[in-house]
């Protein structure tokens, strides 16, 4: 027997495959929610918190994990993505959706290393300042009707 576990798994992939576009709209309430939980990580790690902060974390890559695996479908259908404009972080006006990605990379590569580092003010500023706003970005650029595969 096939744990429920591993079907409900091979159901979202298939979804995933069948129309990233679709599945990248139904993550946009999902996106929200976890942005509104990285801006009180902070708080929530002064606080005692750990199991909350740990579980926003959990949820948040696995999050980040099934999105970027949505870009790559996008891409392989053929979406232009990288040609979408999303707005600056640094107020700016708008730049491009790949150079975006590789700032968003880059703000993950930090939250890494200060969690390695155990530097729990970096972390929380990271979550709040720079990937709860980066997030909602992302989900209203792959979420809206321009991306995917309808």
């Amino acid at each position: 027997m096939i744990p429920a576990a591993i079907i409900s798994l091979v159901n979202e992939r298939i979804r995933e495959l069948e129309n990233p576009a679709q599945e990248m709209k139904l993550l946009r309430p999902l996106a929200e929610d976890i942005a509104n939980r990285l801006e009180d990580l902070p708080l929530d790690m002064q606080t005692g918190k750990d199991s909350k902060a740990a579980e926003t974390i959990t949820i948040f890559s696995s999050l980040i994990e099934k999105i970027f695996r949505l870009i790559f479908l996008f891409k392989y259908f053929k979406t232009d993505i990288d040609s979408i404009e999303v707005p600056s972080m640094n107020g700016s006006g708008m730049q491009n959706f790949k150079d975006y990605i590789g700032e968003f990379s880059a703000a993950l590569k930090e939250l890494i290393s200060a969690s390695e580092n155990k530097d729990t003010v970096l972390v929380g500023d990271l979550a709040e300042y720079e990937l709860a706003p980066r997030l909602r970005i992302l989900s209203e650029a792959l979420g809206g009707s321009t991306p995917g595969v309808e």
